[in-house]
């Protein structure tokens, strides 16, 4: 199944928060969790203006778990603590680890949801990568699309045979009847750049699949 062009949109947002680059760019799972908070500085459903305020939107922000009671409101300093977090576990030549890191977003614009994004599939190391790297993502993978409230997106390039999709074969091993799995293609040249594979999106509303 392919999502709609909305989609599209709604998964550009969040990848903002995602590495893009050549290889393995995502080397930690980085477990997203969206938090709906509806905005306080409003009345009657007309926004009420911040004065003396620094941050652009006093109503968005980002919080990680290994930084208790610091607010990220500028969302390319998420992005840039990501990069170090991952650095800082994984070292800069393209080393992996499954040690998440876990970031929280706080927005009235967003549904209450978890994601998880994970390394793209990789079967030649570089770097300092162990040579049983394509074993260590699988096993890294499978941890979490296996959870029976998982709901997987499959992404791939618009440039790739989707028969050929290593993430899509990995999905229909857990699911083989495609009823949680959902392919996206994408077309932006952007994500072409990109060597993810396999996302998992945990909808904890959803439940178990059946």
């Amino acid at each position: 199944m392919c999502l709609p062009a909305h989609h599209d949109r709604e998964l550009s947002k969040l990848i903002r928060f995602c590495n893009l680059g050549t290889g393995i760019v995502t080397r930690r799972p980085l477990v997203l969790q969206l938090v709906h908070r509806p905005a306080p500085n409003t009345a009657n459903g007309v926004k009420v203006e911040t004065k003396g305020d620094n941050v652009t939107n006093p109503d968005e922000w980002g919080e990680f778990l290994h930084l208790p009671n610091q607010k990220f409101f500028d969302f390319s300093k998420i992005r840039d603590e990501i990069v170090r977090e991952t650095d800082a576990k994984t070292g800069k030549n393209a080393g992996i680890s499954p040690v998440p890191i876990n970031l929280r977003i706080f927005s009235p614009n967003v549904l209450t949801l978890t994601l998880v994004d994970l390394p793209g599939l990789t079967k030649v190391p570089v770097g300092d990568q162990p040579k049983d790297i394509e074993k260590q993502i699988r096993d890294m993978i499978l941890k979490y699309i296996t959870k029976p409230n998982a709901i997987i997106l499959a992404v791939t390039a618009a440039n790739t045979d989707l028969a050929n999709s290593d993430g899509l074969k990995l999905a229909r091993e857990v699911d083989p009847e495609g009823n949680s799995t959902a392919n996206q293609s994408l077309s932006n040249p952007c994500f072409h750049r990109k060597s993810y594979n396999r996302r998992s999106y945990q909808d904890r509303p959803h439940g178990p699949r059946n």
